[in-house]
Order: structure tokens, then sequence, then C-alpha cells
């Protein structure tokens, strides 16, 4: 027995009991339980790109937590190579989901003015916390100075926001002041 066939004899069984699609399928960027499914000719749930998003994210843990705890059973030689696979194959799974994941955003409305503003300041808040987070593990003297940085970072943000809220809704160009205020808060870094 050569030693590709070997290698074929101890895998092979192993991804077919896991579901494991890359070595029958490889074009196919279906998760495995999705392809199992199609194949088997039950009806996959196409309720909407962001339904099959989460679901496609839901097999593909799924698949991986199954694939894992195979490896874990095999000889300490054979349980590297395995779970190298399951990984890949779990990467290779979520690549397709972050495709659905585009495709249904690319199908969301265009939010408005007050909603584009809404997020931008909630982004700006959620960048701020992260930012304080970080600060709190410094010592006293550094943690002043970064968190007047988080505070000003802070402000140029939501006066960026603001000035893109205005601009939309006045309909002008607004070039000078989104520039001048996004220049101000790229300065107080």
């Amino acid at each position: 027995m050569t030693r590709t066939s070997r290698h074929l004899c101890m895998f092979l069984p192993l991804a077919i009991a896991l579901g494991i699609s890359t070595m029958a399928n490889a074009d196919s960027s279906m998760p495995a339980k999705t392809q199992a499914k199609a194949q088997a000719g039950q009806p996959v749930q196409e309720s909407g790109p962001m339904a099959q998003y989460q679901l496609s994210r839901r097999e593909a843990r799924a698949a991986y937590a199954d694939a894992l705890k195979a490896c874990r059973s095999l000889a300490p030689g054979a349980r590297e190579p395995c779970m190298g696979e399951a990984q890949q194959n779990f990467q290779n799974d979520l690549a397709y989901a972050s495709q659905l994941y585009n495709r249904a955003r690319q199908m969301l409305p265009i939010p408005s003015p007050q909603a584009q503003y809404k997020n931008a300041r909630r982004e700006a808040y959620a960048a701020f916390n992260e930012a304080s987070g970080g600060c709190k593990s410094m010592a006293s003297h550094d943690r002043k100075d970064c968190m007047k940085n988080a505070r000003s970072r802070l402000q140029a943000d939501l006066a960026y926001a603001k000035n893109e809220l205005a601009t939309m809704t006045n309909g002008g160009d607004g070039s000078e002041g989104a520039s001048q205020s996004r220049q101000h808060g790229q300065s107080g870094q």
C-alpha cells in the first residue's frame, strides 16, 4: 500500500463520517450540512439572505465542534492533521457565511441621514468606550493622557457626524467643514 493510499484510507472514512465535503466536493463553498441536506433532497431554508447567513454560521460551528470531537478520539499522530483539516473547513464555511452576509447587507435599504447620524454617534461612543477601557490598564500618569486623547477623539467624531448630518440634510457638499473636522480629530490622537 502506498503512502498516499494509506493517507486516503485513514482520512477518507473520517471525512465522510464528519460530513467534511472538501475531499468529495472541492469546488463547492456551501457548508457540509447544507450540502448534505440539499443532496438528500431535504429542503434548505431559503427565507432570506440574513437567515441563510445565520443558519450557515450555526452549521459551521456545529460541524467544527463535531469534527474536533472526532479528531480528539484519534491516535496522537493522526490528531493534528485532522484538527488542521477541521480548522481549514471551518474557515471555508465561515468565508461562505461571510459572502451570504455581504449579499444580505447589500439588500438593506439605504438609511436616512438621521439614521446614519445616530449610527455614527453610536460608533463614536463605542470607540470611546473601547479606548477608555484600554486606558484603564495603564499607569496613572499615562492614563490621564490616554483619556484626554480618547475624549478629544470622541468630540472630533461627534463633530464630524454632526457636520455630515448637516451636509446631508442641507444638500451642500460640506467638504470644507467635514475635512476640517476630520483633520482636527486626527491631530488629537
